[in-house]
């Protein structure tokens, strides 16, 4: 057992509002009790927050490992989450031990409440729109749209690789025109 000699008091600290993988799927540690088998946590899904459903800490569905993070859509435009460079106490995905770029570039810490959501767990599953799509979405509704983890499209067209601007995208032709000496990014755009 990964926690054999933690106290209830211990893996809430640790565990308690992380976001780890269930099945595979994000879920959300919403408590943490003692019974006479042991330690059960009360998870949620990220798609459906309403619903919970307890599972033993022992359980072998539960997955622990660091999530892959990136670009997030969200309905106001992408935004890029990152883990913080720190050692923390905290098991999992939370708001202490990550930040975001906005849509403005500059970083912001992300109040935990904020990424329990099928945003993130889109981001987390790695489910995104194709190139055209994401050209598509920001003709339409003027906002950055991410198409992959690590490259999004802002609402003026230029091409975002990890914060940093690599190009533009011309949205009449879905064509991409990259900065002099970016061409290296051309296996990750399309």
């Amino acid at each position: 057992m990964r926690y054999e000699t933690a106290t209830l008091e211990d893996l809430k600290v640790i565990l308690l509002d992380s976001i780890i993988r269930y099945k595979n799927s994000p879920v959300t540690i919403h408590a943490i009790n003692e019974s006479a088998k042991g330690f059960m946590l009360t998870i949620r899904s990220l798609y459906d927050m309403q619903d919970s459903i307890k599972v033993s800490l022992n359980s072998r569905f539960l997955n622990f490992l660091p999530v892959k993070l990136g670009y997030c859509n969200t309905p106001f435009g992408a935004v890029l989450i990152q883990r913080k460079p720190a050692r923390a106490y905290k098991q999992g995905l939370h708001g202490n031990n990550i930040f975001i770029s906005g849509r403005d570039g500059e970083r912001n810490y992300l109040h935990a409440d904020g990424i329990y959501n099928k945003y993130v767990a889109d981001c987390i599953e790695g489910i995104y729109p194709s190139f055209e799509e994401a050209v598509d979405l920001v003709r339409e509704y003027k906002v950055s749209v991410a198409y992959a983890r690590t490259v999004c499209i802002t609402a003026n067209g230029e091409l975002i690789y990890r914060g940093s601007r690599i190009g533009s995208v011309n949205s009449s032709d879905k064509s991409i025109c990259l900065q002099w000496g970016k061409e290296s990014f051309l296996r990750v755009l399309k």
